[in-house]
């Protein structure tokens, strides 16, 4: 039997990656338009036994997920002290806290073995999990253990939609002839506590997306707050 050629070997190894994609549990019920625009977005990069796949307290720019190999999770201390958290095997995922919440990297994962992971971007990640109630389902699946060991997690899961809206709102006030954006104005407009207002505010300045000042709230990068409104 002659070579394969060129194409062919193409074909076959396009099939493969997007059969093994699909192997993840997450999107076992998830839509054929949903799994495409995950497999567009994925790119497979190996690890060798200590890399550093992710690191703690860096932002999440994708969502991982394990082909081969295994991953070690981890998070360090104020005191110092490193903990394991646990360890991840293929078809598992990693990441999505911080995409679905938009919170920076709660804990660092290196290699222990050869590894190979998928690399999501977390914009097409997001996308997939606002508009797939299958996918959406398995995460929150995923993601309740974490959750409930996390008090600060649950507050920012919980306060995603009011999130959005914040997001939103800044970017139409942020607009020519809007005026001063003061935060009992956003609060109102947003339909949200105050005090969650607050909050949320004050990720977005920590993100570098907004500025404070005693006058009132100024956007400084609306191509990265237009993520967190769903645009």
């Amino acid at each position: 039997m002659g070579a394969m050629s060129a194409s062919n070997q193409e074909a076959s190894a396009e099939k493969a990656v997007l059969e093994d994609l699909d192997e993840a549990p997450f999107l076992s019920g998830a839509s054929t338009k949903s799994k495409k625009e995950l497999e567009a977005a994925a790119n497979l990069t190996m690890f060798e036994p200590g890399n550093l796949v992710v690191k703690q307290g860096d932002p999440p720019t994708e969502v991982l997920v394990i082909r081969s190999g295994s991953l070690r999770v981890f998070v360090d201390d104020p005191d110092g002290t490193r903990r394991d958290v646990r360890t991840l095997g293929p078809g598992q995922i990693l990441g999505e806290l911080g995409v679905v919440g938009g919170h920076h990297r709660t804990a660092s994962a290196e290699a222990l073995e050869d590894t190979e992971v998928w690399l999501i971007d977390r914009d097409a990640f997001a996308e997939v999990y606002r508009s797939d109630p299958q996918v959406t389902i398995e995460i929150a699946k995923v993601m309740a253990p974490y959750i409930l060991e996390n008090d600060e997690i649950a507050v920012d899961v919980l306060a995603m939609d009011l999130r959005g809206r914040v997001a939103k709102r800044l970017l139409e006030l942020s607009g020519d002839g809007a005026g001063v954006i003061t935060m009992p104005k956003l609060a109102m407009l947003s339909g949200g506590p105050q005090s969650q207002v607050i909050r949320i505010v004050e990720r977005f300045r920590e993100f570098g997306l907004i500025e404070l000042t005693s006058e009132g709230i100024t956007v400084v990068d609306a191509e990265q707050l237009e993520h967190f409104a769903g645009h």
